[in-house]
């Protein structure tokens, strides 16, 4: 009869204690529990905060919140219907220091946001002002991309004449360097420049070197001639009333002489006819004819590089 109660009374027996058991822990836990100072959001509510939270498959043990997702699945999802999902405020808890509102506008306490190394990421606006101006929006940007066909073409208008560019180059290069240095012709004591500032052309003779080619039928004030080099306005002047005895001279800028003759006093009375140029001036003589009287003179020393007629000179 007695082992008919005994597995009944076993049960009741163990949860029993059981029942006493739980009752202690409850208790204990309501004796640790610490109420706020005021209701929420103020007071203190620390004893209420967890050190750390792990949502996903790996365990944190530095940070205070910490999302681990299994592979393929997303990390962190943050719905809202008509207000910003995200926001991040200042310890005072008075401004925002980054917001994302409900159409996905992001807006940021500063004009820019630090990354990671040296790089920012920064509204259009701030890249505006910071270049001095401009428009940094997206459809600029857009519009620069549609715009490259005109840059490459540029590129291959440099790549196509490189030739010529490079050998302008060396053009500029060569000037530089006759403008600062001296003239390479002998006994030259000025330089590129100073021939410029004389209004005159440097000039290479080849051979010879330079020289400052100056128009005019004299050098400047403190310039030399440099033997023959000069261009005369025409290649023929002068001469007698005979039309011979003339004058010769280069009319392109060489190292030339030009020649000018000349007649003596001495000369003799000659009866005045139409023909006194056939009968009686010959190629050693020089006739001078007029209404009066046919006057006919021996040829003298002729002038050399007279300054009539002359237009360029070179000088050193």
């Amino acid at each position: 009869m007695f082992k008919k109660f005994l597995k009944p009374l076993s049960l009741i027996l163990a949860l029993s204690i059981l029942s006493i058991g739980g009752s202690i822990l409850i208790n204990s836990a309501i004796a640790s529990w610490s109420s706020p100072t005021a209701n929420p959001p103020d007071g203190d509510i620390s004893s209420m905060i967890l050190a750390s939270i792990t949502i996903g498959t790996t365990a944190d043990t530095n940070g205070i919140a910490r999302v681990a997702p299994a592979t393929a699945t997303e990390g962190l999802r943050i719905i809202s219907s008509d207000y910003s999902p995200f926001v991040i405020r200042n310890t005072a808890n008075n401004a925002d220091l980054f917001r994302i509102d409900e159409d996905g506008v992001i807006t940021a306490k500063s004009d820019y946001l630090p990354i990671a190394g040296t790089k920012q990421l920064a509204t259009a606006d701030y890249v505006d002002a910071a270049g001095g101006g401009g428009d940094a929006t997206l459809a600029k940007q857009e519009d620069m991309l549609d715009n490259q066909s005109d840059i490459l073409s540029i590129v291959n208008t440099v790549i196509s004449n490189q030739n010529q560019i490079i050998s302008e180059i060396q053009t500029l290069s060569a000037y530089i360097t006759e403008t600062t240095s001296q003239l390479t012709y002998s006994g030259s004591t000025h330089t590129g420049q100073d021939c410029l500032d004389s209004t005159g052309v440097i000039y290479d003779t080849g051979e010879s070197g330079t020289l400052c080619k100056v128009t005019g039928s004299t050098c400047p004030s403190g310039w030399a001639w440099v033997a023959n080099w000069q261009r005369y306005s025409q290649s023929s002047f002068d001469g007698d009333s005979c039309g011979r005895q003339k004058g010769s001279a280069p009319t392109s800028f060489s190292n030339t002489s030009a020649t000018r003759p000349e007649y003596t006093g001495d000369h003799s009375w000659q009866p005045t006819n139409s023909s006194v140029c056939e009968n009686f001036c010959s190629v050693s003589e020089w006739c001078d004819v007029n209404f009066v009287q046919d006057n006919k003179y021996a040829l003298g020393t002729p002038t050399a590089n007279s300054t009539q007629y002359r237009v360029e000179v070179g000088c050193k």
